[in-house]
């Protein structure tokens, strides 16, 4: 998955159509994604109610709850993306006159679902960062401006977004990588392509439909 952030148009150029492997990988990233965001949940909430004072019964409660809620929440939130973006570059392929199937478009937001991991690890860094800033703001006069006072709500929102443009970016470069995947020319291609050239997309699922 990695190359996927080194390297995405030469990794998109080397996965296979398989659309069950690609729900399963789709599976995985967000539930890695869900499960982060739904720590940091569970961490901000634990550490209110601390402040709180509601008693360790509650206090306890608060911190099993929260992350529980925040996953579930997370992982309806993330799925529910996913599936607007996956029929999303449905409609694309058929106004563009590219056969873009079922299970190429899984194939390209399962892979593409790494961004959601790094919108969760930004939502930490955000957060993380936010909190230290936020906090210097109430000690120095210099830095005590109404931007750094709400570090720590805004830094966390930043960082989500950087990761959903991700997201997009390799998105998009799947689509574009990916446009001859799934039909006879492409598969023409690859077997006559010389050894070490790299071509895009491999078929594998020849009997897909629309």
């Amino acid at each position: 998955m990695a190359g996927f952030i080194r390297s995405p148009w030469r990794m998109y150029g080397q996965v296979r159509v398989d659309e069950q492997s690609a729900r399963r990988l789709e599976a995985e990233s967000i539930a890695w994604a869900g499960s982060l965001l739904a720590l940091l949940v569970g961490f901000r909430a634990l550490i209110a109610a601390m402040h709180a004072s509601p008693g360790i019964g509650t206090t306890i409660l608060v911190g099993v709850i929260a992350p529980v809620m925040g996953f579930v929440l997370f992982v309806l939130i993330l799925l529910g993306l996913t599936a607007i973006e996956r029929s999303g570059i449905r409609v694309f392929g058929r106004l563009h006159h590219r056969r873009i199937t079922r299970a190429v478009a899984e194939t390209i937001v399962a892979h593409a679902a790494i961004g959601w991991i790094v919108a969760a690890l930004l939502t930490w860094a955000g957060w993380a960062l936010g909190s230290g800033v936020a906090w210097l703001a109430q000690r120095e006069v210099w830095a005590t401006w109404e931007l750094t006072l709400t570090a720590h709500y805004w830094m966390p929102i930043a960082g989500f977004l950087i990761g959903l443009l991700w997201f997009e970016s390799l998105v998009y470069v799947g689509v574009r990588r990916m446009r001859f995947a799934n039909t006879s020319a492409a598969a023409a291609r690859l077997d006559d392509a010389p050894p070490g050239v790299e071509m895009p997309a491999t078929v594998t699922n020849t009997n897909e439909t629309d």
